[in-house]
């Protein structure tokens, strides 16, 4: 095992990796050791008072074969030194300036290796210990995106959906999903998007056919009140899914779904009034 904890700057990089690279092994699952490495990437900023909970539920999975990748934006509270505390848990861990949410979503991408990858909030945990076993269990292994819903803070839930209506809306929450790695073979983030890039990425998977498989299960638990949720940003995100749509999705698919979806939701109507 090596350790390497370097800063230059404004960077920060620590990395803890086995001599051949391989994650860092957990506790013990029943899956045994041929088994998929899922890679779990983290997005921090000025996270302390959440990190370590998200953190310990990474460390806490019974599925072994896991590599958990940190990147912080160069906090100035205790950020670092909690991402220090758990290096036997993080395989990788940088801090430094980014572009914004995407910037650094991307800096995790080039540093995955696993076979799926999931972008787990830095004030969001798995639902169970064993969230990611179930998922490896009950995953379609050809399929390109894997996802589950998304339980809230708030008592809510976001339900998760890959069909038509991503044609007008976001319906797949990125802490419920679990991406191929094929996913990102000449795919990464627009950083011109500040909230809505990863829909950018599902429609497009959509539109090409992609092969998506519904878990029954939960994945996270997530914080209400993300970076879409204030008024202002709302708006924003609202504009970047219409710019998202504009240059991904004809207007006549674009009709022809709204059309669709007026439909079932009046004849949904319809039957509760009868």
């Amino acid at each position: 095992m090596t350790n390497r904890s370097v800063i230059t700057g404004t960077t920060r990089i620590n990395e803890t990796i086995s001599c051949s690279d391989r994650p860092i092994q957990l506790h013990q699952s029943q899956l045994g050791s041929l088994q998929p490495l899922v890679s779990i990437v983290t997005v921090v900023f000025n996270g302390a008072k959440t990190l370590e909970a998200t953190i310990q539920s990474v460390a806490a999975q019974t599925y072994r074969n896991i590599e958990f990748i940190v990147i912080d934006g160069g906090s100035t509270d205790d950020t670092c030194e909690i991402l220090a505390k758990y290096n036997s848990v993080i395989r990788c861990w940088v801090s430094e300036r980014d572009r914004g949410l995407y910037d650094a979503m991307n800096k995790g991408l080039d540093r995955c290796h696993g076979e799926w990858v999931l972008f787990l909030g830095a004030d969001d945990t798995l639902c169970t210990r064993d969230t990611i076993e179930n998922v490896v269990r009950q995953a379609d292994p050809t399929a390109d995106l894997v996802y589950g819903d998304v339980n809230m803070t708030d008592g809510s839930q976001f339900a998760t959906a890959f069909n038509a209506r991503l044609l007008l809306r976001n319906t797949i929450h990125h802490q419920g999903a679990f991406y191929s790695k094929k996913c990102f073979a000449d795919f990464r983030y627009d950083t011109k998007y500040r909230i809505c890039a990863d829909y950018q990425l599902n429609l497009r998977l959509y539109q090409q056919g992609a092969r998506g498989h519904k878990l029954p299960f939960p994945i996270a638990l997530c914080a209400v009140g993300g970076v879409s949720t204030t008024p202002r940003n709302r708006a924003a995100s609202i504009g970047e899914m219409n710019q998202i749509r504009a240059g991904e999705v004809h207007p006549v698919m674009q009709l022809a779904a709204s059309t669709t979806l007026a439909v079932r939701q009046y004849a949904r109507r319809v039957l509760l009034w009868n």
